[in-house]
């Protein structure tokens, strides 16, 4: 990759925009970075050539217009989406810089959100139990997983029954998405029984 600085051509926000997705492209290969984070780039890509232009200069984006774009509404998109758009457009700015394509990173604004409870959580076992036993067999057993095990769903839905050893009572843990290392802990005394079943 060209370290240097361009002299010959002005560096466009959609120009910033595909280096960086070309950058995430190479690591998603060298299984550093998720897929997932590539497609996510891809459509914040989108979004920003909709609202800043394709073809703004990017030394035109400034704390001013970064500011004027916070500001407005856009549409059913909440204060988290605008969070990793932001995100994503930091990114691009920053190699940008490194590559001495523009001269500065201009700051990005806050974005702030009201804390609303989901109130969506048990509060009791017996609140658990409840639930574990008014739900169909197969989904009460990934219920409890999730529950007793701390795991993401994503994670629960990889385990297979190599996983599980239950003369042992061990199991296998996972936290991908956090690139955590697996590792084999205690099994979570609950579980033991409807695993065993």
């Amino acid at each position: 990759m060209n370290t240097l600085p361009r002299t010959t051509s002005t560096v466009t926000v959609a120009g910033a925009l595909e280096e960086l997705l070309e950058q995430t492209a190479q690591r998603v290969r060298d299984q550093v970075r998720s897929p997932a984070t590539l497609d996510m780039q891809r459509a914040h890509r989108r979004w920003w050539e909709g609202v800043l232009g394709a073809e703004l200069e990017l030394d035109q984006v400034d704390e001013e217009l970064l500011d004027q774009v916070v500001s407005r509404r856009h549409g059913r998109a909440g204060p988290a989406t605008m969070r990793k758009r932001l995100s994503t457009l930091r990114a691009a700015l920053e190699l940008a810089h490194r590559r001495r394509w523009i001269s500065r990173v201009p700051a990005f604004p806050p974005v702030l959100a009201p804390w609303r409870p989901r109130q969506r959580f048990l509060e009791t076992y017996q609140q658990a139990r409840a639930l574990y036993e008014s739900l169909p067999h197969h989904r009460a057993l990934w219920f409890w997983l999730c529950l007793w095990t701390c795991q993401h769903a994503s994670d629960v839905e990889a385990m297979i029954w190599a996983d599980v050893d239950l003369a042992r009572s061990t199991m296998l843990l996972r936290n991908t998405k956090n690139r955590r290392p697996t590792i084999r802990g205690r099994m979570p005394a609950p579980l033991a029984q409807p695993l065993r079943e």
